[in-house]
């Protein structure tokens, strides 16, 4: 049971994080359809969703994997919420500088590295942001009930 709820986490994590993103990519695919309109703005906006929002889900596999790691056995509620926010960050720049790491090693021009900063910029900021709106829905929850234990561990 106990691992059953920490794949559930790292599922809704990973929804929320894929979710954000897609939105994103739905965005940027009308707003360059909007610029120069060739093809259909569904395909576009289709297949900009689905970049996006898989390069979301890896954001977010990774935020949640880095917060199980890095505070294993800690509950979410005594954490501070800076410190869920830095691993939120860690975690949402993580596939960018991944990316970019790759990149260089095989000699990828540095030049192509400048999208992917912005990128690690974007996706880091919805890292911590997520990873917050996370920890003050714990502490709350626990909150509302202060006689309840707390039942909401890290992996």
């Amino acid at each position: 049971m106990q691992f059953t709820r920490k794949f559930k986490a790292l599922a809704r994590v990973t929804a929320l994080f894929s979710g954000i993103w897609a939105a994103i990519g739905g965005i940027v695919a009308t707003l360059r359809w909007v610029a120069h309109p060739d093809g259909s703005l569904l395909t576009q906006v289709g297949i900009d969703a689905l970049m996006y929002g898989s390069l979301g889900a890896l954001a977010g596999i990774m935020t949640a994997l880095v917060l199980a790691r890095a505070e294993a056995g800690r509950q979410v509620e005594r954490l501070t919420t800076r410190r869920v926010a830095l691993w939120g960050l860690i975690g949402g720049a993580a596939p960018a500088a991944l990316f970019g790491l790759l990149a260089l090693v095989f000699g990828g021009p540095i030049d192509s590295l400048l999208p992917l900063i912005g990128v690690g910029t974007i996706s880091g900021g919805i890292g911590a942001a997520v990873a917050t709106s996370v920890s003050l829905a714990a502490k709350r929850s626990i909150g509302d009930s202060p006689h309840a234990p707390p039942t909401h561990t890290l992996m």
